[in-house]
């Protein structure tokens, strides 16, 4: 694969294609290809295809493999192109046009590292590293990682990405990327809770309480159960990102920020259960804080205390903003 006598692919035979489903076996030819020491899968079309196909047959090969994929197609129209660029779809037009973000490549050479900032990671990224922090798991491969979180390969291997964008340890294996790390947990998240955020999708602050099945503390109500810190008169719990969940909170009273609410309910972009699914885990509740809170030098010594307990590795001392 050589994108315009500029960038040089290697390729192999690629033979491990048992996942693809059958019916795009007659479309595709698959080979590894390898550049500066990062492997993937070259998905060449044996004949041309309309948009919403290769968008369709992209997503299928994304779910079949554990490395990145790439589309190389024999020709395609300049609106195809636009398209499949915006949408980050990796891919390839014969002496026409390369797209394959994740060698980092534009129509030129990759000598060295992305040298992407990554300045506030995904909620994909930052859902992916506190599971991983809090089960322990040292090594997890793209399949893994999808499991692990509950979501596609393609959202996984677009996390691994951005982790190693950030200079995070990304490693081939085999045929396989994997997320290693064999330093103290802490390390880790000292190193990437300042790019982390709220993972709150909508707050509501409520006038009379409500149930919700699967609902957990998180916020200070969180916080209050693990430290010397005090609850408010009224609990924050934490809710998934769910559209029915959303319409009955929507059909719900609420009141003004300056009033005091009967329930706070935070509607979250993701939920990591923490002892045993009371409550949310301790970096999310931490990050879900509104801004007073950390101001708060008692409560940054008291989240400070609580995950030195939780996590190896992480110095009290160490600031948390």
């Amino acid at each position: 694969m050589n994108l315009f006598g500029i960038v040089e692919i290697s390729e192999s035979q690629f033979k491990k294609t048992k996942d693809v489903p059958s019916a795009l076996r007659g479309y595709y030819t698959f080979s590894k290809g390898v550049h500066y020491g990062a492997s993937f899968i070259i998905a060449k079309a044996t004949s041309s295809f309309s948009l919403d196909e290769i968008r369709r047959h992209y997503s299928l090969l994304t779910e079949s493999f554990d490395l990145p994929v790439c589309l190389y197609l024999p020709s395609s129209s300049t609106y195809a192109i636009r398209v499949l660029a915006k949408e980050g779809i990796p891919f390839y037009v014969e002496d026409r046009f390369a797209y394959i973000p994740f060698l980092s490549l534009m129509g030129k050479k990759k000598r060295d590292r992305p040298s992407v900032e990554v300045k506030k990671m995904s909620m994909v990224s930052q859902h992916f590293l506190i599971q991983t922090i809090l089960s322990g798991k040292r090594h997890v491969s793209v399949s893994e990682g999808a499991k692990l979180i509950g979501v596609s390969k393609m959202s996984i291997s677009k996390a691994f990405d951005e982790l190693e964008a950030m200079q995070l340890p990304i490693q081939i294996s085999g045929r396989q990327r994997v997320f290693h790390w064999d330093l103290p947990w802490g390390n880790l998240l000292r190193n990437v809770l300042p790019h982390m955020s709220s993972p709150i999708y909508k707050e509501f602050r409520l006038a009379e309480e409500v149930k919700i099945n699967g609902s957990m503390l998180s916020g200070i109500s969180m916080m209050s159960t693990k430290t010397q810190l005090g609850d408010n008169d009224y609990q924050t719990l934490a809710v998934p990102k769910n559209r029915d969940v959303i319409e009955r909170l929507l059909k719900s009273e609420t009141v003004p920020y300056f009033e005091k609410p009967a329930q706070i309910i935070t509607v979250m972009n993701y939920l990591v259960p923490f002892d045993e699914g009371v409550s949310v885990d301790p970096i999310s509740a931490w990050l879900s804080l509104p801004d007073n809170y950390p101001a708060d030098a008692r409560v940054r010594y008291e989240v400070g205390r609580l995950f030195a307990k939780l996590i190896e590795g992480w110095d009290p001392s160490w600031p948390l903003i």
